[in-house]
Protein backbone atom coordinates (compact mmCIF):
# COMPACT_ATOMS: atom_id res chain seq x y z
CA UNK A 1 0.00 0.00 0.00
CA UNK A 2 0.95 3.07 -0.88
CA UNK A 3 1.84 5.34 2.35
CA UNK A 4 1.11 8.35 0.98
CA UNK A 5 -1.94 7.76 -0.10
CA UNK A 6 -4.61 9.42 2.41
CA UNK A 7 -8.10 9.09 3.42
CA UNK A 8 -10.49 11.74 2.64
CA UNK A 9 -11.89 13.89 5.56
CA UNK A 10 -15.88 13.29 6.45
CA UNK A 11 -15.57 15.36 9.53
CA UNK A 12 -17.79 18.52 8.92
CA UNK A 13 -16.44 20.74 11.88
CA UNK A 14 -12.97 19.28 11.05
CA UNK A 15 -13.20 20.75 7.12
CA UNK A 16 -14.63 23.97 8.11
CA UNK A 17 -11.06 25.19 9.64
CA UNK A 18 -9.74 27.60 7.53
CA UNK A 19 -5.66 26.76 6.38
CA UNK A 20 -2.91 28.24 7.43
CA UNK A 21 -0.92 30.63 4.45
CA UNK A 22 2.73 28.53 3.73
CA UNK A 23 6.13 29.92 3.93
CA UNK A 24 7.43 28.47 0.55
CA UNK A 25 11.16 29.08 0.88
CA UNK A 26 11.06 27.95 5.04
CA UNK A 27 8.48 25.32 4.50
CA UNK A 28 9.47 23.68 1.00
CA UNK A 29 9.67 20.07 2.43
CA UNK A 30 6.37 20.16 4.04
CA UNK A 31 4.54 21.76 0.85
CA UNK A 32 6.30 19.03 -0.95
CA UNK A 33 5.03 16.32 1.36
CA UNK A 34 1.92 17.55 0.79
CA UNK A 35 2.06 17.99 -2.97
CA UNK A 36 3.01 13.68 -3.16
CA UNK A 37 0.53 13.02 -0.67
CA UNK A 38 -2.65 15.07 -3.01
CA UNK A 39 -1.02 13.47 -5.92
CA UNK A 40 -0.93 9.78 -4.88
CA UNK A 41 -4.61 10.11 -2.89
CA UNK A 42 -6.32 11.36 -6.67
CA UNK A 43 -4.72 8.78 -8.74
CA UNK A 44 -5.46 6.26 -6.05
CA UNK A 45 -9.36 7.83 -5.90
CA UNK A 46 -9.40 9.03 -9.65
CA UNK A 47 -10.01 12.66 -8.73
CA UNK A 48 -9.71 15.96 -10.80
CA UNK A 49 -8.89 17.77 -7.56
CA UNK A 50 -7.95 18.08 -4.03
CA UNK A 51 -7.06 20.03 -1.53
CA UNK A 52 -4.56 19.96 1.54
CA UNK A 53 -7.50 20.73 4.33
CA UNK A 54 -9.46 17.37 2.46
CA UNK A 55 -6.98 15.16 3.43
CA UNK A 56 -6.48 16.81 7.29
CA UNK A 57 -3.83 18.94 6.41
CA UNK A 58 -4.27 22.93 7.67
CA UNK A 59 -2.37 24.29 4.40
CA UNK A 60 -3.16 26.18 1.44
CA UNK A 61 -2.44 24.15 -1.35
CA UNK A 62 -4.84 22.25 -3.78
CA UNK A 63 -3.64 20.10 -7.15
CA UNK A 64 -5.19 20.21 -9.95
CA UNK A 65 -5.31 17.12 -13.08
CA UNK A 66 -4.73 17.73 -16.22
CA UNK A 67 -4.08 16.01 -19.45
CA UNK A 68 -0.38 16.84 -18.76
CA UNK A 69 -0.31 15.45 -14.90
CA UNK A 70 -1.10 16.77 -11.38
CA UNK A 71 -0.45 20.24 -10.79
CA UNK A 72 0.41 22.22 -7.32
CA UNK A 73 -0.82 25.47 -6.51
CA UNK A 74 0.70 27.06 -3.14
CA UNK A 75 -1.01 30.38 -1.19
CA UNK A 76 -3.54 30.56 -4.49
CA UNK A 77 -5.62 33.49 -4.14
CA UNK A 78 -8.83 34.82 -6.63
CA UNK A 79 -8.07 38.01 -7.98
CA UNK A 80 -10.67 38.81 -10.39
CA UNK A 81 -13.80 37.08 -10.98
CA UNK A 82 -16.72 37.61 -13.55
CA UNK A 83 -19.81 35.85 -15.61
CA UNK A 84 -21.83 34.30 -12.75
CA UNK A 85 -22.98 30.55 -13.73
CA UNK A 86 -24.71 28.16 -11.60
CA UNK A 87 -22.72 25.00 -11.21
CA UNK A 88 -23.84 21.31 -10.60
CA UNK A 89 -21.41 19.80 -8.13
CA UNK A 90 -20.67 16.90 -6.29
CA UNK A 91 -17.96 17.25 -2.91
CA UNK A 92 -15.19 14.88 -3.25
CA UNK A 93 -15.28 14.41 0.38
CA UNK A 94 -19.15 13.62 0.54
CA UNK A 95 -19.79 12.14 -3.08
CA UNK A 96 -23.40 11.22 -2.59
CA UNK A 97 -24.93 14.54 -2.59
CA UNK A 98 -25.36 17.07 -5.46
CA UNK A 99 -25.50 20.81 -5.03
CA UNK A 100 -26.21 24.03 -7.10
CA UNK A 101 -23.82 26.72 -6.34
CA UNK A 102 -23.46 29.98 -8.33
CA UNK A 103 -19.70 30.73 -8.79
CA UNK A 104 -18.03 32.92 -11.74
CA UNK A 105 -17.29 31.17 -15.08
CA UNK A 106 -14.30 33.55 -15.78
CA UNK A 107 -11.51 34.01 -13.01
CA UNK A 108 -8.26 35.07 -12.62
CA UNK A 109 -5.82 33.52 -9.37
CA UNK A 110 -2.36 34.10 -8.55
CA UNK A 111 -0.33 31.65 -6.73
CA UNK A 112 3.14 30.09 -5.95
CA UNK A 113 4.69 27.95 -7.94
CA UNK A 114 6.06 24.91 -5.93
CA UNK A 115 9.16 24.42 -8.46
CA UNK A 116 10.40 28.18 -8.79
CA UNK A 117 8.83 29.98 -6.06
CA UNK A 118 7.62 32.53 -8.04
CA UNK A 119 4.60 34.55 -8.40
CA UNK A 120 2.37 32.92 -11.11
CA UNK A 121 -1.29 33.49 -12.49
CA UNK A 122 -3.64 31.48 -14.40
CA UNK A 123 -6.85 32.21 -16.41
CA UNK A 124 -9.84 29.95 -16.01
CA UNK A 125 -13.00 29.34 -17.58
CA UNK A 126 -16.16 27.56 -17.41
CA UNK A 127 -16.27 24.20 -15.72
CA UNK A 128 -12.22 24.70 -14.52
CA UNK A 129 -13.37 27.82 -13.04
CA UNK A 130 -15.66 26.08 -11.13
CA UNK A 131 -13.21 23.49 -9.46
CA UNK A 132 -10.44 26.49 -8.85
CA UNK A 133 -13.43 27.90 -6.59
CA UNK A 134 -14.33 24.87 -5.06
CA UNK A 135 -10.69 23.70 -3.94
CA UNK A 136 -10.35 27.66 -2.63
CA UNK A 137 -13.91 27.23 -0.71
CA UNK A 138 -11.92 24.00 0.88
CA UNK A 139 -8.89 26.16 1.98
CA UNK A 140 -11.13 28.51 3.90
CA UNK A 141 -12.52 26.09 5.84
CA UNK A 142 -16.34 26.50 3.24
CA UNK A 143 -18.43 23.56 2.43
CA UNK A 144 -20.10 23.34 -0.26
CA UNK A 145 -23.13 22.23 1.26
CA UNK A 146 -23.20 25.79 3.77
CA UNK A 147 -24.02 27.61 0.66
CA UNK A 148 -25.36 25.38 -1.94
CA UNK A 149 -28.24 24.03 -2.76
CA UNK A 150 -28.82 20.33 -2.11
CA UNK A 151 -31.36 18.54 -5.27
CA UNK A 152 -31.86 15.11 -6.12
CA UNK A 153 -33.00 12.78 -8.62
CA UNK A 154 -36.51 14.50 -8.89
CA UNK A 155 -34.15 17.69 -10.39
CA UNK A 156 -33.80 16.32 -13.53
CA UNK A 157 -37.60 15.43 -13.77
CA UNK A 158 -38.18 19.50 -13.03
CA UNK A 159 -39.72 21.51 -15.83
CA UNK A 160 -38.37 24.58 -16.29
CA UNK A 161 -40.83 26.23 -14.46
CA UNK A 162 -40.21 24.68 -11.42
CA UNK A 163 -36.51 24.66 -11.72
CA UNK A 164 -37.03 28.58 -11.80
CA UNK A 165 -38.82 29.07 -8.84
CA UNK A 166 -36.33 26.93 -6.57
CA UNK A 167 -33.63 28.96 -8.27
CA UNK A 168 -35.75 32.23 -7.31
CA UNK A 169 -35.97 30.96 -3.62
CA UNK A 170 -32.13 29.93 -3.55
CA UNK A 171 -31.35 33.03 -4.59
CA UNK A 172 -33.29 34.73 -1.61
CA UNK A 173 -31.71 32.60 0.59
CA UNK A 174 -28.57 33.59 0.26
CA UNK A 175 -29.38 37.25 0.20
CA UNK A 176 -30.89 36.67 3.44
CA UNK A 177 -27.77 35.10 4.67
CA UNK A 178 -25.36 37.66 3.26
CA UNK A 179 -26.91 40.26 5.03
CA UNK A 180 -27.07 38.18 8.28
CA UNK A 181 -23.26 37.44 7.84
CA UNK A 182 -22.58 41.46 7.13
CA UNK A 183 -24.56 42.56 10.58
CA UNK A 184 -22.41 39.68 12.13
CA UNK A 185 -19.35 41.37 11.44
CA UNK A 186 -20.43 44.87 11.50
CA UNK A 187 -21.62 44.23 15.27
CA UNK A 188 -18.53 42.03 16.16
CA UNK A 189 -15.64 43.88 16.84
CA UNK A 190 -13.29 40.67 16.52
CA UNK A 191 -14.74 39.50 13.45
CA UNK A 192 -14.16 43.08 11.93
CA UNK A 193 -10.62 42.63 13.01
CA UNK A 194 -9.89 39.10 11.34
CA UNK A 195 -11.58 40.44 7.68
CA UNK A 196 -9.04 43.55 7.84
CA UNK A 197 -6.00 41.18 8.48
CA UNK A 198 -6.97 38.56 5.80
CA UNK A 199 -7.68 41.27 2.87
CA UNK A 200 -4.50 42.47 4.20
CA UNK A 201 -2.78 39.75 4.37
CA UNK A 202 -4.41 38.82 0.68
CA UNK A 203 -2.89 42.10 -0.42
CA UNK A 204 0.29 41.26 1.34
CA UNK A 205 1.16 37.86 -0.62
CA UNK A 206 0.17 39.07 -3.73
CA UNK A 207 2.85 41.84 -3.73
CA UNK A 208 -0.31 44.48 -4.20
CA UNK A 209 0.95 46.11 -0.54
CA UNK A 210 3.57 49.43 -1.23
CA UNK A 211 5.26 51.42 1.40
CA UNK A 212 6.84 54.37 0.30
CA UNK A 213 5.90 53.72 -3.61
CA UNK A 214 8.47 50.30 -3.17
CA UNK A 215 7.35 46.97 -2.64
CA UNK A 216 7.37 45.25 0.57
CA UNK A 217 10.71 43.32 0.99
CA UNK A 218 11.17 39.65 2.29
CA UNK A 219 12.18 40.29 5.83
CA UNK A 220 8.91 43.26 6.54
CA UNK A 221 6.70 40.66 5.17
CA UNK A 222 7.92 38.40 7.59
CA UNK A 223 7.42 41.10 10.22
CA UNK A 224 3.83 41.78 9.04
CA UNK A 225 2.60 38.02 8.96
CA UNK A 226 4.12 37.96 12.81
CA UNK A 227 2.41 40.82 13.72
CA UNK A 228 -0.71 39.58 11.98
CA UNK A 229 -0.35 36.26 13.87
CA UNK A 230 0.01 38.28 17.11
CA UNK A 231 -2.89 39.88 16.39
CA UNK A 232 -5.20 37.14 15.38
CA UNK A 233 -3.60 35.12 18.82
CA UNK A 234 -4.51 37.97 20.97
CA UNK A 235 -8.34 38.26 19.61
CA UNK A 236 -9.38 34.57 20.03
Amino acid sequence: KDENVKELITDEEQLREISEFMDINKEYKDIKRTFLELKATMEAKDLYALSAPQIGKLQRIFCIRDKKGVHCFVNPMIQKSTDVALSRERDENFPDKEYLHFRSSRLTMEYQDQYTKQNRATEQVGYSAFVFQRMIDHLNGALTSDIGLEIDELWDDATDEERAEVIKAYVESLNRLNEKLNEEIDGNEHLKKQMKAIEFEHALLSGEVEVEQRKVTEEEKEQIEAKLKQVAEENK
